[in-house]
């Protein structure tokens, strides 16, 4: 490979830490051999064909999200298949989890194939023999997952690759929304903001899995995990007026007892916990000085509150002050 046409090095010093890999600009014949040379340094050793030959393109884009990375793709029509069983490398020690932007995946691997759809998820386990088939061009999300990451989330793991999860309804639905939101805000956070949001998309496709699972898989039940896997489902959800105990305890896989028995290990209940996020949700649109119009009752309504004075009386309660007379301070700075 000709040193001058490996954009790697380039795209890395230009994009702020991220990572950018294309095929613009190498010789029509190089294309594929580069792919697969990029897909094998990046994820796991695998063997890559097209039809298109000649006319083959793809680029990516990884962000590192603490222990996750991150990487939008978009590419021809190919094949993926790896026939190895174990990892050559600790960094291919992981699972990925994909969902599809555009176009259509066929996705292989001990026995299961998953079909997906714009907007479906389905992990893989990248240590053993996979196939991966794109008919057409497509876009796509590849979360590198460390093993032991989504393991301890997650039971019965070896059973649960290749299936199918919806992304158009339920625990799926949040989780895809989620992962697409982060790609496309990438640039716009930091290092911690990255690390801390990489908890929230963990415990939400943890969730997701466990909704198509078969019935021998379970979430963990540690209590720091399944209070974090609560507190992300609560934070999807802060908008819904109607999000109460049994919703939350529903959507976190958990019992309603249970998720009571976490909060009061931390000194107050869920709905107070609920209240709390949605006020701070609130007096930071209120801070927000890109939407000065915006009604202070607009913003209650967005974040789940549906009785205005109940909203004043809270928001008082829990900052000294009315909100409106707290936009009113805002204004005068």
């Amino acid at each position: 490979m000709n040193p001058k046409l490996h954009p790697e090095t380039v795209s890395a010093a230009s994009l702020g830490g991220a990572v950018a890999l294309s095929t613009d600009g190498l010789l029509p014949h190089e294309r594929v051999d580069y792919w697969r040379e990029m897909v094998c340094r990046r994820f796991a050793e695998v063997q890559i064909s097209s039809r298109l030959g000649r006319d083959f393109s793809g680029e990516m884009l990884t962000h590192q999200y603490g222990p996750l990375r991150v990487t939008n793709v978009v590419a021809k029509a190919q094949s993926v298949s790896r026939v190895a069983r174990q990892a050559k490398t600790e960094s291919e020690d992981c699972y990925f989890a994909v969902i599809l932007l555009a176009g259509c995946e066929f996705l292989e691997q001990d026995g299961r194939e998953a079909r997906l759809r714009p907007g479906d998820i389905s992990i893989y386990d990248a240590t053993l023999p996979h196939n991966l088939i794109f008919p057409e061009d497509f876009k796509k999300l590849i979360i590198q997952i460390p093993r032991h990451e989504l393991g301890k989330r997650v039971t019965g793991l070896d059973r649960s690759t290749a299936l199918t999860i919806p992304g158009s309804d339920g625990a799926g639905a949040i989780a895809s929304g989620f992962f697409r939101s982060l790609a496309g805000h990438s640039a716009q956070l930091n290092d911690q903001q990255r690390t801390g949001l990489s908890e929230q998309a963990l415990d939400l496709l943890s969730l997701a899995l466990a909704s198509v699972a078969p019935v021998n898989l379970s979430l963990s039940r540690s209590r720091p995990f399944s209070l974090a896997r609560v507190k992300s489902f609560i934070d999807s959800q802060l908008g819904n007026c109607e999000l109460d105990s049994n919703m939350v305890a529903q959507g976190a896989g958990l019992s309603p007892r249970y998720v009571n028995q976490l909060f009061e290990e931390e000194g107050t209940s869920l709905m107070r916990y609920v209240l709390r996020c949605r006020l701070d949700r609130c007096r930071a649109d209120m801070l927000n000085r890109n939407s000065p119009d915006l009604r202070v009752y607009d913003i209650a309504l967005r974040w789940g509150f549906n009785d205005a004075s109940h909203f004043s009386r809270s928001f008082r309660n829990q900052f000294g002050i009315g909100p409106r007379d707290f936009c009113a301070s805002q204004l005068k700075k």
